[in-house]
């Protein structure tokens, strides 16, 4: 199990066993509707999720950093799964007991608290300097992160919804879907940069993996945009 960039072996923890996973639901909104029998659902997204996993420390003397490790937020990834990775975060302390009756070590059971998606733990960006349809993957819409180059007023497509952006030579534009705000980078700092673009409809986002060609991907972009680099953040419930 790696949390955080940090494997368990590397702090002295030992896994108990496999994680217990809890499976994501719709979230929604329920309504009754004369004549109509049951309900109807009106879906708002998918609920958190919880991950638990039993852990060993057999060297006391290792429990201070397995603490430190297990705190804050940061990707979940399991071996079994090596190449996806949840987002995750730990709210709650955990309950220590002795290994043993001699009190060598300790066990506990973590509790991660999950975004409901799973994401790559590598991932490969897009790069455009013209117009494209591609087919997604994962199973959900994903929120992507967006650079943009260019100059001037021009105008960004992404199936269907357009954005109207202020670009400047040399000065990329990052648009970040899923925080639904803009910015630029100064240096190693980030300025928000939301007067820099008009959203007409939404925040973009990207369709899954589809067999029908009509379900795929579709950027496009005005003239004096030079080059868009997509970071997709995939997505699987």
């Amino acid at each position: 199990m790696s949390f955080k960039g940090v494997r368990n072996d590397d702090v002295g923890a030992q896994l108990i066993g496999m994680p217990i996973r809890q499976e994501t639901a719709i979230r929604g909104d329920k309504q009754t509707l004369p004549g109509r029998d049951g309900f109807l659902l009106i879906p708002t997204g998918y609920q958190e999720i919880t991950v638990k996993q039993d852990i060993a420390v057999p060297d006391s003397d290792n429990l201070a950093a397995v603490k430190r490790w297990l705190t804050g937020a940061g990707d979940l990834v399991f071996g079994d799964f090596p190449q996806y990775a949840y987002e995750a975060s730990i709210i709650t302390a955990s309950a220590l007991s002795s290994m043993s009756k001699r009190l060598t070590g300790q066990k506990f059971t973590v509790t991660f608290t999950c975004q409901p998606f799973l994401h790559l733990v590598k991932e490969k960006v897009i790069e455009l300097t013209t117009g494209k349809v591609f087919n997604g993957q994962g199973d959900v819409n994903s929120m992507p992160l967006i650079k943009v180059e260019g100059s001037g007023s021009q105008t960004l497509i992404v199936n269907g919804r357009s954005m109207d952006l202020t670009l400047t030579s040399g000065t990329p534009l990052y648009i970040d879907n899923d925080a639904g705000t803009a910015y630029i980078m100064n240096g190693n700092s980030l300025v928000f940069a939301g007067d820099q673009l008009t959203v007409d409809d939404d925040w973009f986002e990207l369709f899954p993996k589809s067999r029908d060609t009509a379900d795929w991907n579709n950027v496009n972009f005005t003239s004096g945009i030079t080059k868009v680099t997509i970071t997709p953040r995939w997505r699987w419930v």
